[in-house]
C-alpha cells in the first residue's frame, strides 16, 4: 500500500470510530474509548478513538464556578474522543487570573485556555481535514489533551505518539517570536489515571516545535487494562498570541505481550514542581492527587509543601541540597506535590550498642542503598539581584539586595531551551542557588520589572564545568536612571572621539601655535 492510501485508510478509520463514539456513549459531552474498542495487538494496531481529532466538536463539561455549575464550557471545545486538561487559574497566589494596579513586578496572568478546531486553516492541520488547537491571550497556562483508554494488555509496552506545534508572538504575523520556553511533551499513566498531576505518569522529555508540526513519543508498560495518554503546554511568558496544535496520535503495542502481568510498581513521572490543590475538574468528579510518602525518621526535621514551592525554593531556605531532599524523600526528577512531608535530615543518630559486630570492610553494600554522590561531577549556579543604585554595572558596598524579580535558569539541549527551574527574589533569602547541574550550557532569562532596566548583561549565558559554582549578579536600576547613564556615556564617548581625532589629526602640532599667537596678539591689542 503507498503512502496516500494508507493515509487515507487512516483518516477514514479515524472518521469511523468517530461515529462509533457518538452513538454509544451515553455522555455526549466527554467520551473515552469503552471496552469494546480496538483490541491490542502486534500488528500496531491504534488504540486512541479519533486520533485525527477530526470532528464533530462538542462543548466539554462542566463549569465549577458558582452559579454555572454543571453546565458545559462555551470556550472549551474538543474533538470527540478527548477533552481538554487544565490548571485552575486563581486557586492560589503563584497562578494570578489577573494582574492589577497592585500585582508584583512582572505578573503574569494564568488563564483557562480555549479549545477550537484547527479548520478551515490549512496550515495548522497536519493530515486529513481537522485538527485540535488551544490558546491563551496575553496570558500563560499550564493544560493538555488527555484521552483514557481501555481494553489493552496490562504488561504490553506501548508507545504514545503524536504530532504537535506551538504559534506564540506579540504580533499578527505568521512566525512566533518572543517565546522561550512552551513546554510541549507528551506521557502515558500506565495505570491509567485520568489526573493530569498524578506521579505515575511517564513524560517525554521537553522539545518546543514552533509553527511546524514535528512527532512527539513516549513509552511506558501498561501495569493494568487501562491507560491514559496526555499532551502538555506551559508557556513562560503571557505573549499575546500562545497557541498549540494538536494532530494525527496513536497508542500501539511495541514489543511482545508477556503471558502474567508484572507485579512492579509503576514507573515514576508527572508534572515537575508542584501541584494544584484543585485537580482537573471531571464528569465525575476531582480525581485525588496521590503520592508515595516517605517514612520520617524520629526527631528528623520537616517541611510541609506548600503551593509554589519547588525543590529549589525549599533547597535555598533550608539549606539542604537538593540531591539531599531527592535521597531523603524518594522523589523521582523534581517532582513535588502540595501537602506532601518533605524530610530535611535523617533526625538524631541512632546510639548503638558498645559490643556491635563488626563488619567487615569487604562487605558488599547494601542494595537498597542509594549510591553516594560523586563530589565534582555536577555545579551549581547562585544568583543575586541587586538594587544598582548608582548604576555602576557592579554591585558596590551597601548596594541592597533587589526583590520581585522572577528569572529562569534554562539549559540548552538538542538545540531547544528546557526549563530547569525557576525563582522570584524576596530580598532576604538571596543568592539563590541551582544545585547539583550536570555539566552544560545554561542561561538565565528574565525580564526587568515594569520601570525598571538591567545594568548588567540581559539574560547572561553560563558554562557549568564539573565541581564549579558560578555566581552571577543581576543589576537592576530605575529606568529613567539607567538611560540618563547612557546618555552620559554616550557624551563622552562623542567628546572622546572629536578630541582624538583632533590630536591625532596631521598638522595638528604645526597650526596649534600660530593659533596661540594671534590669539595672543589679539589680547595685546585690546
Amino acid at each position: 500500500m503507498n503512502p496516500q492510501a494508507a493515509l487515507q485508510r487512516l483518516c477514514v478509520m479515524g472518521l469511523a470510530l468517530v461515529s462509533a463514539a457518538s452513538s454509544n456513549a451515553a455522555n455526549p459531552l466527554i467520551r473515552y474509548p469503552s471496552a469494546s474498542s480496538p483490541s491490542a495487538s502486534r500488528d500496531g494496531g491504534n488504540l486512541l478513538v479519533n486520533p485525527g481529532f477530526e470532528a464533530p466538536y462538542v462543548k466539554q463539561c462542566c463549569h465549577t464556578e458558582q452559579g454555572l455549575a454543571g453546565l458545559p464550557i462555551d470556550e472549551v471545545q474538543v474533538a470527540n474522543g478527548w477533552r481538554g486538561w487544565w490548571y485552575p487559574p486563581g486557586i492560589d497566589s503563584a497562578h494570578p487570573e489577573y494582574c492589577g494596579d497592585n500585582a508584583p513586578p512582572k505578573c503574569q496572568a494564568w488563564h483557562r485556555p480555549e479549545w477550537r478546531e484547527a479548520a478551515p486553516f490549512a496550515e495548522r492541520i497536519h493530515e486529513c481535514k481537522n485538527a485540535q488547537k488551544y490558546f491563551t491571550f496575553f496570558s500563560v497556562h499550564e493544560a493538555g489533551m488527555v484521552q483514557q483508554v481501555t481494553g489493552v494488555p496490562s504488561g504490553a509496552r506501548l508507545r504514545f505518539s503524536i504530532y504537535m506545534h506551538a504559534w506564540s508572538t506579540n504580533d499578527n504575523s505568521g512566525a512566533s517570536s518572543g517565546q522561550d520556553y512552551m513546554g510541549l511533551k507528551v506521557g502515558i499513566d500506565p495505570i491509567g489515571d485520568a489526573n493530569p498531576w498524578s506521579q505515575n505518569i511517564v513524560w517525554s522529555p521537553v522539545h518546543d516545535a514552533y509553527d511546524t508540526y514535528q512527532l512527539y513519543n513516549v513509552e511506558a508498560v501498561a501495569q493494568g487494562n487501562t491507560v491514559t495518554v496526555f499532551t502538555h503546554s506551559q508557556p513562560m511568558w503571557g505573549l499575546q498570541h500562545n497557541d498549540v496544535y494538536i494532530d494525527d496520535a496513536s497508542l500501539i503495542v511495541v514489543g511482545d505481550v508477556p503471558t502474567v502481568a508484572p507485579t512492579a510498581s509503576p514507573p515514576p513521572g508527572g508534572i515537575e514542581g508542584g501541584t494544584p490543590t484543585e485537580p482537573l475538574p471531571t464528569a465525575g468528579g476531582p480525581t485525588p492527587v496521590a503520592w508515595s510518602q516517605a517514612p520520617i525518621p524520629p526527631g528528623a526535621k520537616t517541611y510541609p509543601v506548600k503551593p509554589g514551592d519547588s525543590l529549589w525554593t525549599i533547597s535555598a531556605r533550608s539549606g539542604v541540597a537538593v540531591d539531599t531532599l531527592r535521597r531523603l524523600n524518594n522523589v523521582v526528577g523534581n517532582k513535588i506535590y502540595v501537602g506532601q512531608i518533605l524530610i530535611l535530615d535523617s533526625g538524631p543518630p541512632t546510639p548503638t550498642a558498645l559490643a556491635a559486630t563488626p563488619v567487615a570492610l569487604d562487605s558488599p553494600p547494601d542494595a537498597a542503598t542509594p549510591p553516594p554522590v560523586v563530589m565534582g561531577e555536577v555545579g551549581n549556579i547562585c544568583v543575586t539581584v541587586y538594587a544598582d543604585t548608582n548604576v555602576s554595572g557592579a554591585r558596590d558596598g551597601g548596594e541592597a539586595l533587589f526583590a520581585g524579580l522572577a528569572f529562569n535558569l534554562m539549559q540548552a539541549a538538542d538545540g531547544a531551551g528546557r526549563a530547569v527551574g525557576g525563582y522570584r527574589t524576596d530580598g532576604v533569602n538571596e543568592p539563590f542557588c541551582f544545585r547539583d547541574l550536570p555539566p552544560a550550557n545554561y542561561q538565565i532569562v528574565f525580564a526587568p520589572p515594569t520601570g525598571y532596566a538591567a545594568t548588567t548583561p540581559d539574560n547572561p549565558g553560563v558554562g557549568i564545568v564539573p565541581g564549579a559554582v558560578v555566581n552571577v549578579e543581576i543589576g537592576l536600576a530605575p529606568l529613567e536612571a539607567v538611560e540618563a547613564a547612557r546618555a552620559r556615556a554616550r557624551t563622552f564617548k562623542i567628546i572622546g572621539a572629536v578630541l582624538a581625532a583632533l590630536l591625532l589629526a596631521p598638522g595638528l602640532w604645526l597650526v596649534a601655535p600660530r593659533i596661540s599667537h594671534l590669539a595672543n596678539r589679539r589680547t595685546s591689542k585690546q
